[in-house]
């Protein structure tokens, strides 16, 4: 029975408990810091984010915003789209949240649209699809920087559609077509009511439309028709 009885577990002896009460306050040592460096990476990386990215950013950062957007609406107001996007964009890597960086780039959006339909109706234009060309131009509002080149292009479409409609009248006055040259030319006189060389051209047609009257002679008409176009 002596034989069979399990022989007690051996006692740890003083020096063992003591190295792993060393090795339990190490590692309790070692996780402490660890939690109170994750502590200060926190803090600190709130500290910088308020000074570089919150109104609390330092005098130099805040004047280098405001010069960027200074400059991003300058260039936005001489028409320089591309320019004044990149401008917000620059804030806007500084500082995410910014509203009038934002806002900047919203306006350069809505601008880049306006700048490619005046160049669309440009092209247009050169091909002499004035008729187009006038509709992509309302396209352009009258808030947008490109607004006074709209308008300008506006008049020189125009201005070309008159020089058109003038030689119309001339031309059917020319060839006897009495009537349709006084139509064309009470047209004229209805979009440019300003224009002198249209009222001349209306009196004009108005005056072949009198001496067209039929007066009671045979062919005297046809025979005047005649003379008229040469």
């Amino acid at each position: 029975a002596t034989a069979l009885k399990p022989a007690p577990p051996p006692r740890a002896t003083t020096a063992e408990i003591v190295a792993v009460r060393a090795r339990v306050r190490q590692r309790a040592t070692r996780f402490i810091a660890a939690c109170f460096a994750l502590a200060v990476v926190v803090v600190a990386g709130k500290i910088v984010h308020d000074r570089f990215f919150t109104d609390k950013a330092p005098a130099q950062i805040r004047a280098q915003v405001a010069e960027l957007l200074a400059d991003g609406r300058a260039r936005l107001r001489a028409q320089d789209v591309d320019g004044a996007k990149a401008a917000a964009a620059t804030v806007l890597a500084l500082d995410a949240g910014n509203d009038e960086a934002t806002s900047l780039a919203r306006m350069a959006d809505t601008e880049a649209e306006s700048r490619d339909a005046i160049a669309l109706a440009l092209r247009l234009g050169d091909e002499e699809r004035d008729v187009e060309a006038a509709q992509i131009l309302k396209r352009v509002p009258d808030s947008s920087v490109f607004a006074p080149t709209r308008d300008r292009l506006r008049r020189t479409l125009d201005d070309r559609d008159k020089v058109r409609a003038k030689r119309g009248v001339e031309s059917l006055l020319d060839q006897g077509r009495v009537d349709d040259a006084l139509a064309a030319a009470q047209k004229l006189v209805m979009s440019f009511p300003d224009d002198d060389e249209g009222k001349a051209l209306l009196e004009r047609a108005q005056n072949a439309k009198t001496a067209a009257a039929p007066t009671g002679i045979p062919g005297l008409a046809a025979a005047r028709a005649a003379f008229a176009s040469g």
